[in-house]
């Protein structure tokens, strides 16, 4: 084999690669054929219109364990605010979890953020 078949069969050998990578990966829009992606658009606009008719909604419902998830985010650092239904309160304890309430208190109002 001289050095341009040399060549030409590498080209061959990663174009063919390429296509067959394309074909797979169909969650790519990039790699979709015009067809492909209008049924999928026709697919979320059925899920819409039916999540509509059953009357669910569209925002994901609350996290019921908030607290607890509060509580045991090891994340938190003194002064961060953590905002609940109840109000925002700063966290004042050490990093490490579990927290508990006392490691929080009401964040008092900056009047300059909240004019009269």
């Amino acid at each position: 084999m001289n050095f341009r078949q040399i060549v030409l069969f590498a080209f061959c050998c990663l174009a063919s690669d390429a296509c067959a990578q394309q074909s797979d990966n169909l969650d790519d829009p990039t790699s979709m054929t015009r067809e492909q992606w209008r049924s999928r658009v026709e697919a979320a606009k059925a899920r819409i219109q039916e999540m509509r008719r059953e009357g669910k909604s569209m925002i994901p419902p609350p996290d019921e364990d908030l607290l607890r998830r509060i509580l045991e985010d090891g994340t938190l650092v003194y002064g961060d605010i953590v905002v609940t239904e109840r109000g925002m309160f700063k966290f004042i304890g050490k990093p490490e979890a579990p927290h508990n309430p006392d490691d929080f208190l009401r964040a008092a109002r900056e009047p300059s953020l909240f004019p009269p």
